[in-house]
């Protein structure tokens, strides 16, 4: 993996983080947002061009960044990123994402496993309200689904 081509991929997480907290911000009521460091690091997993090792850095520092604006506790991103990443590294010769519906529902999928495998990591974190996070889970990972077609049409002409 070139450089370039990580800090591209930072920048645009950087711009969508931007817009998908702006949207949250400005809103009156809580709109679901697509995850979007997670539809970049799949993208780059299913992509299988690079290193791992080089992959799964740029996963870290892209999971650092998205808990900085999550205003998470440090590191819970960028450990369920790189998950994600090696996960879809270990699937990209075995998945097709040719078509948005395969893209939809590969989307879907690791959103919802990502949703669930940072809520069981915070648990301890919500006392007893960890039944109303579990609720943002499924409408996150739907909206997550609903976008990455989109997304990963952008992230390859960025790519090219």
């Amino acid at each position: 993996m070139s450089a370039q081509r990580a800090i591209v991929m930072i920048l645009t997480v950087y711009v969508g983080l931007i817009v998908t907290s702006s949207l949250q911000a400005l809103s009156p009521w809580r709109v679901p947002t697509p995850e979007v460091a997670l539809l970049v690091v799949l993208y780059l997993g299913l992509g299988g061009r690079g290193s791992a090792p080089a992959m799964l850095g740029l996963a870290l520092v892209i999971g650092y960044l998205a808990d900085l604006f999550a205003g998470s506790p440090k590191g819970l991103e960028s450990l369920t990123l790189g998950v994600a990443m090696l996960l879809a590294r270990a699937a990209s010769s075995r998945l097709d994402v040719a078509t948005p519906w395969h893209t939809m529902v590969i989307a879907l999928v690791a959103a919802l496993a990502h949703g669930l495998l940072q809520l069981a990591i915070s648990s301890s974190m919500y006392g007893g309200g960890a039944i109303a996070a579990l609720r943002l889970v499924p409408t996150t990972a739907v909206t997550t689904a609903l976008v990455a077609p989109f997304a990963f049409r952008i992230l390859r002409r960025l790519d090219r």
